[in-house]
């Protein structure tokens, strides 16, 4: 119908659009293309590179964001997973930094280790929390040390020396 040679004529401009100003790269449109969010209002799309079989960044349009506050207004975004591009940089030889030093927390709500943590932090420590279901690796967070439990109390050890209490 109408509404469907519409759409399609303006997914054909938008690709038209891009060519036009200087896009090299191939777009590739997928019309089966379900996932996108409800607040989608409009294209929504996919990066990929070369060699990963799935998206490492996703987003869209949606026209009314802000409407709940009076102030309705067009808009574009994206999310994109920071360890999945992390992990691609360095397969292609990127230089990972040197860690800035911090410590790896398990996540948890224990009260000691949560006072732990806030100890750490009121003395200038970076403390980061692993995230649930996630390696454990300090270095992958960035930090040089872990804090573990030892004889039932929170302690900091340097990575790879620490043995973990369950």
């Amino acid at each position: 119908g109408p509404e469907v040679e519409d759409a399609l004529a303006r997914l054909a401009a938008l690709v038209e659009g891009l060519a036009r100003h200087g896009r090299r790269e191939p777009v590739h449109v997928d019309l089966a293309e379900l996932r996108g969010y409800r607040y989608h209002t409009g294209i929504v799309f996919g990066a990929f590179v070369p060699g990963h079989g799935y998206d490492v960044a996703r987003g869209g349009r949606y026209d009314d964001i802000g409407a709940a506050f009076g102030r309705a207004r067009p808009a574009t975004g994206f999310s994109a997973d920071l360890r999945t591009l992390a992990c691609l940089a360095e397969e292609a030889g990127a230089a990972r930094p040197a860690p800035a030093g911090g410590i790896l927390a398990p996540f948890g709500d224990e009260p000691a280790l949560l006072e732990a943590v806030r100890a750490l932090r009121a003395r200038g420590e970076r403390v980061v929390w692993a995230l649930p279901g996630q390696p454990a690796e300090p270095h992958a967070y960035g930090c040089d040390r872990m804090l573990v439990r030892e004889a039932g109390a929170w302690t900091v050890k340097e990575a790879g020396t620490a043995d973990r209490e369950p």
